[in-house]
């Protein structure tokens, strides 16, 4: 094999950043509705 091909083989690498898992049903209900509170702040008051 040639020498440079060999290096060029050690250097190869997979580049994966951060891989966020898909968030489960009930934390993405849980997520939309505190963002629903946050765009909704003086009914969220009233209803409390």
């Amino acid at each position: 094999m040639n020498p440079l091909t060999e290096i060029k083989a050690k250097l190869v690498f997979d580049c994966v950043h951060e891989q966020i898992p898909a968030p489960t049903t009930e934390a993405d209900v849980l997520f939309q509705y505190a963002r629903w509170l946050q765009k909704k702040p003086a009914q969220a008051e009233q209803d409390c």
